[in-house]
């Protein structure tokens, strides 16, 4: 496509105010400018938005090779598969810093906002599969609005939340509000929950039918269960299920059912209470 750009120098600045492709493939507007250019280390800005374009061919497209390869590596092996776009992504530093933008202290300097479209989360984000909404990045953390995605094989709407120091010490703060098939979510907990030890409470349970509102909160750091704080409330519509100490079979139970869980290596706590 064609390449369109208006470049003006004046002393030790380079300022790039227009650079545009707006016909072909992808599409892209970028400016930007740098700074004491005779210096050993010039001040660079970059402002830069684009079409989608597929994460995992990210180092094919002209504007994003400013990057390096180890950054693209680095941005792969966080997002895979799927589309993005980058509706705002910049960058304020130096050339250095950009050229080493995939260490911890230089990717504080990037603030974006990126549409997903159906994208898998990977390490040390939650392990979401087919994401679709908006990331946000600012100096290091990080902030979310999920209109759908899957954890394993439930299906997930309306998560939002943050996640301080996302890509060296993930601390989240995150919330789901969701209508859930019971069978499809007890599996899920089941399989998720392997190990741990609340993991006996579900488990005597079997055999959903209904569905539940779901409101769910987790807090704490991401790398590891135990240190997280889970509180939610499932409301109950018309739910029917078998549970080894109770006979015959519980049917068409309505209500709600209030969790809160907090995990950590010397103290566990759980609390359940019908309403």
């Amino acid at each position: 496509g064609e390449l369109k750009y208006k470049i003006s120098i004046d002393k030790d600045i380079v300022d790039v105010e227009e650079l545009k492709a707006e016909t072909g493939p992808f599409k892209f507007k970028a400016s930007g400018s740098l700074n004491n250019i005779y210096s050993k280390d010039p001040v660079v800005l970059v402002d830069l938005k684009t079409d989608a374009f597929q994460i995992n061919r990210s180092i094919d497209y002209l504007p994003l090779k400013i990057f390096s390869e180890e950054y693209h590596q680095l941005l792969q092996k966080t997002f895979k598969n799927g589309l993005i776009k980058f509706n705002s992504f910049k960058f304020d530093g130096t050339v250095n810093q950009l050229r080493e933008i995939s260490k911890p202290e230089n990717r504080k300097k990037i603030t974006s906002e990126i549409e997903m479209q159906n994208v898998d989360w990977q390490s040390p984000l939650p392990p979401l599969r087919k994401v679709t909404g908006i990331f946000k990045m600012d100096k290091g953390n990080s902030s979310f609005q999920i209109q759908k995605a899957r954890y394993k094989k439930q299906p997930l709407t309306n998560l939002q939340g943050s996640i301080k120091n996302f890509m060296t010490r993930p601390i989240a703060d995150l919330s789901l509000e969701n209508e859930v098939d019971m069978a499809q979510f007890h599996s899920t907990l089941d399989k998720a929950l392997k190990g741990h030890p609340i993991h006996d409470a579900i488990s005597i349970y079997s055999d959903f039918q209904g569905s539940a509102n779901l409101r769910l909160n987790v807090k704490g750091p991401l790398k590891g269960f135990d240190n997280l704080a889970i509180s939610g409330v499932i409301d109950f519509q018309s739910v029917s299920f078998a549970a080894k100490k109770f006979e015959p079979r519980i049917k068409n139970l309505n209500g709600k059912i209030r969790k809160v869980l907090s995990s950590g290596a010397t103290k566990r706590r759980a609390a359940i209470r019908m309403l």
